[in-house]
């Protein structure tokens, strides 16, 4: 173009898609960029729909949450249900052993009465023939201390009629 004469003054359209908003010339159907200097860029412009998508994922994370917790409790009361099975099946089974045992008590308790007898009848045997052995023993220990006391006692006549 001349360098005088002006240059014709071009058509611009805003088309408005979806997401971004165009210039488009109307001479030569090319796609503009259109800059706004008259408010900030923020993140809704940037990705649209974030909002939703933040949305979205807090729900998925709530409902995540849940269903761990109830998985938690599931298992939880499935380890409670296994443990009191495991005690209840243990508790039975000594019962049966206290039972099996309480048969063979009775009569240990029995034997062990009788066998308590005889210890006592056997040391009632020995002792009192220890007695009886010692009987000369102690009379002699006995006859002795007499005639030490006797002794004593006359000597202490003589001191207190000297006085």
């Amino acid at each position: 173009m001349a360098s005088g004469t002006p240059e014709p003054i071009r058509q611009l359209e805003i088309v408005k898609d979806g997401f971004q908003q165009h210039a488009i010339d109307a001479t030569s159907f090319r796609a503009l960029p259109r800059i706004s200097f008259k408010r900030a860029i923020t993140a809704s412009d940037m990705v649209p729909n974030l909002d939703l998508i933040l949305l979205a994922s807090l729900y998925g994370c709530f409902i995540a949450c849940v269903v761990g917790a109830i998985i938690f409790a599931i298992l939880n009361a499935l380890l409670l249900a296994f443990s009191l099975t495991l005690f209840s099946i243990a508790i039975i089974d000594l019962q049966d052993l206290f039972s099996f045992v309480s048969r063979f008590a009775v009569s240990l308790k029995e034997n062990l009465e009788l066998g308590f007898a005889l210890l006592v009848c056997t040391a009632m045997y020995y002792a009192i023939g220890a007695m009886m052995a010692s009987k000369p023993v102690f009379q002699r220990m006995v006859s002795e201390f007499k005639v030490k006391a006797r002794h004593v006692l006359s000597h202490l006549e003589v001191l207190a009629t000297s006085c």
